[in-house]
């Protein structure tokens, strides 16, 4: 009876972890593909094998239970395959593509998995010390193991979960000051004021969104409509599709004007990578652009042109992103409130939000994945047919790596900078009706260190194409 009572924990648990097993099992062999699009895996992944797997698993874990006295070794079969579903669940909240909703779900029921595994170890300590089986010391050991195991799931599941509340009371407390727009299964934020044709649309650089636009944005809406808006998973849009390359962004643009019933003509604004989305969406929806204004715009060949330490810093960047995006993941940067120099050049009133947004780990993914994917974009970029007469105005920095001299001391500024202005006057020569203005002391933050110059940009973008109507409707007037 003393031997029946010491295997009773282990045989409760057993059967809870199958019952809880088998639930699973059956909601996702039913539901499977509803539950991939709720929680961000669909169409990457069909969750109907899970479901069987979880169901034949409960039905091995019922076999085991319902011995008088469970086989240690088979009882720990079990904890080593609950083991296994909690590393494979941190692993998909730190390293996979789940939603807010998905990382919740997934957490929670890793904690169940986690409960039943330690509730296991205990009863197969408890029989194994009836069995005078295990020493004190490998007893202790596997005590301390299991700890340790137990406050990293917590670390990772508890900050998980957090991430997502923080994520939520952001997007209660900061709304989007434009619209969210669908543009197939998920929505980005567009934010247009004034009126007029053409509308110009500003695509920002790498990593950044409207907030970084806003002033210009400002001080041209009594010239016409004029429109900026988050790429996936910057700002207030939510997660899109990856890889982040140029093809991709050009065509999420496309749907969101379209979705957003605006109507050509375009003018496009690029800064940075957004020079080469911009490209890639005139070459793409040719008919619809009006005029290109690529602002200290990136060059298809500045990875070959440039010093090999800016490829070096990008590397660099890399992998300081990837940790910024664990740390996101986990909850740290919203707890940590790590500062960000760049919060403090846009509008007072919008450094709140800013911030906020900065430390959510869709934007590391989004922003990591833009940059992981830059080489394809560059290939997109140099694929793409000649603009000919296409109004374009190029807006270039005289200093665009000082702005990256705190972060990378080893950059030869000065050849970094004059092979930066060589590519610029070899993107003025994309088009035979070209402008090109310099800032000789500007860097890549120009759109902060002179947003003038890029509204005198943009002001001789909309007189060229304006111009460039009007002569046309003329010469059908005498024809």
């Amino acid at each position: 009876m003393k031997a029946i009572r010491s295997s009773s924990l282990l045989r409760y648990a057993l059967i809870a972890n199958a019952i809880f097993s088998a639930l699973s099992g059956v909601l996702l062999t039913l539901g499977g593909s509803r539950i991939a699009a709720l929680v961000g895996l669909q169409p990457l992944v069909s969750l109907w094998p899970v479901g069987l797997a979880l169901m034949l698993f409960a039905a091995y874990v019922v076999l085991v239970a319902r011995k008088t006295e469970p086989e240690v070794g088979a009882a720990r079969a079990i904890v080593i395959s609950d083991a296994l579903w909690v590393v494979g669940s941190m692993a998909l909240i730190l390293f996979g593509p789940l939603n807010a909703l998905g990382n919740a779900v997934v957490a929670v029921v890793a904690l169940m998995v986690l409960s039943f595994a330690v509730l296991q170890c205990v009863g197969i300590q408890v029989l194994r010390h009836h069995l005078e089986v295990a020493s004190k010391i490998r007893l202790w050991s596997r005590r301390v193991f299991l700890t340790g195991s137990i406050l990293l799931a917590l670390l990772v599941f508890g900050g998980a979960i957090y991430e997502d509340v923080r994520a939520a009371e952001d997007t209660q407390h900061y709304p989007a000051p434009g619209r969210l727009v669908d543009v197939g299964g998920y929505r980005l934020h567009l934010y247009c004021v004034g009126q007029g044709s053409p509308t110009v649309v500003i695509d920002a650089g790498a990593g950044n969104w409207s907030v970084a636009w806003i002033k210009i944005q400002e001080q041209l809406a009594g010239e016409t409509r004029i429109c900026t808006f988050d790429r996936a998973g910057l700002g207030w849009s939510e997660r899109g599709i990856q890889p982040r390359t140029s093809a991709v962004m050009a065509d999420e643009l496309h749907l969101l004007l379209r979705h957003a019933g605006l109507s050509a003509p375009f003018v496009l604004v690029g800064h940075s990578l957004g020079g080469y989305n911009a490209r890639v969406f005139t070459d793409r929806y040719r008919s619809e652009v009006a005029g290109l204004v690529l602002v200290d715009s990136a060059h298809e060949g500045q990875w070959r042109e440039l010093p090999i330490e800016v490829n070096q810093f990008r590397n660099n960047g890399l992998r300081q992103l990837y940790v910024a995006k664990l740390m996101a993941r986990l909850g740290l940067l919203h707890a940590l409130n790590v500062p960000n120099p760049q919060v403090e050049r846009v509008p007072s009133g919008l450094r709140p939000a800013y911030s906020a947004y900065l430390a959510q780990a869709k934007v590391y993914d989004a922003w990591q994945s833009e940059m992981q994917s830059v080489d394809q974009s560059a290939a997109q970029v140099d694929a793409t047919r000649s603009i000919s007469d296409l109004p374009l105005v190029v807006v270039s920095a005289g200093h665009s790596f000082d702005a990256f001299k705190g972060l990378a001391k080893n950059i030869p500024l000065d050849r970094a900078n004059k092979t930066w202005l060589d590519l610029q006057s070899d993107l003025a020569l994309l088009s035979s009706n070209t402008t090109q203005l310099i800032d000789p002391t500007a860097t890549h933050d120009i759109n902060f260190d002179d947003p003038d110059l890029i509204v005198k940009g943009i002001h001789i973008a909309l007189s060229k194409v304006r111009n460039h109507d009007a002569q046309a409707k003329q010469l059908r007037a005498d024809n």
